[in-house]
């Protein structure tokens, strides 16, 4: 994604906010700040709300509203994003100068992560925690030896970067559940976390998880595209 462009959206009205460069641009970073108040959330609400526009329609309109019921209940909610001064006005969100009908999705691969998906009081559950963010690949758990490719890559960053003395590892008993050990202390868990950690080494902890999951993610569709174009079929 080189840029987005935003209008009669939440915070914004009809004064369009360009945020990248829409021509041509080498700079593969934007950082966002701002006062309170000032839209950051609503950058961050119009990407998810691009990207993943049918998921959030799912999410908030009930399985049993069918039919013209249904049509108006998507209605409401594309209304409930609109600024609220330019409430007959339609959205307009457009990235790298493309709409959301015109856009080609299966060539991009997106992962949002917010503050709220970190927050864990009990217990870690790594499909939970995937289900919980915003991925536009999210399938990989059952790929043979993916769990411990990244696990193990976990453990080294939260080594290397955090200064951690914690690791983790699957559980031998609970599918997806992680466990925590702090051989430092003697502690090897499964739940109650926060009893025991600080709670930004938890969210730093879920934060790496997420990541590491989503870069595999881009491997495996990467990987599978390319055998797909180097088969007979594609010669």
């Amino acid at each position: 994604m080189k840029g987005i462009e935003i209008k009669n959206f939440k915070a914004f009205n009809n004064a369009s906010i360009v945020l990248g460069d829409l021509a041509v641009s080498e700079h593969k970073n934007i950082l966002c700040y701002g006062e309170n108040g000032s839209g950051k959330t609503s950058i961050y609400e119009a990407i998810k709300f691009f990207f993943f526009k049918e998921r959030i329609i799912k999410e908030k309109v009930p399985n049993i509203k069918v039919g013209e019921e249904r049509k108006a209940e998507i209605r409401q909610l594309e209304s409930n994003y609109r600024n609220k001064s330019m409430i007959e006005e339609d959205i307009f969100i457009e990235v790298d100068g493309m709409s959301i009908e015109s856009f080609n999705f299966d060539e991009q691969e997106v992962y949002m992560v917010s503050g709220k998906d970190l927050q864990v009081s009990n217990e870690i559950d790594i499909l939970e925690l995937l289900n919980n963010c915003y991925l536009t690949r999210n399938t990989i758990i059952g790929e043979e030896g993916c769990e411990e490719l990244i696990i193990h890559e976990v453990n080294r960053l939260l080594s290397k970067y955090f200064h951690s003395d914690i690791e983790i590892c699957l559980s031998q008993d609970q599918g997806n559940k992680i466990v925590i050990e702090d051989r430092i202390r003697g502690l090897r868990l499964d739940r109650f976390f926060n009893d025991f950690f600080n709670e930004s080494i938890i969210r730093d902890l879920c934060k790496t998880l997420i990541l590491k999951f989503a870069h595999y993610i881009i491997f495996l569709y990467l990987y599978g595209m390319k055998q797909t174009l180097s088969s007979p079929s594609f010669a």
